[in-house]
């Protein structure tokens, strides 16, 4: 299982990847299938629970954009 945040827009993409499974292995398949829903379906939810469960982080300093001098300089 390996998971990964990707920036995107004003939030953060989750990417989740559960690898090792034998393709040529009938058990390995059927538990992948059924794995698979719970991915689908368990796992974000149980997520967003959590997540609801968290203090609001601070908030990030605003940043000057490029070629621009930040404020009051």
């Amino acid at each position: 299982m390996t998971w990964r945040l990707v920036p995107e827009g004003t939030g953060t993409r989750l990417f989740l990847s559960h690898e090792g499974f034998d393709p040529d292995d009938e058990f390995q398949r059927v538990s992948r299938r059924i794995m698979g829903g719970g991915w689908r379906s368990h796992v974000p939810r149980a997520l967003a629970r959590l997540l609801d469960t968290l203090p609001d982080p601070a908030p990030f300093p605003s940043r000057p954009k490029a070629g621009r001098p930040p404020r009051g300089t």
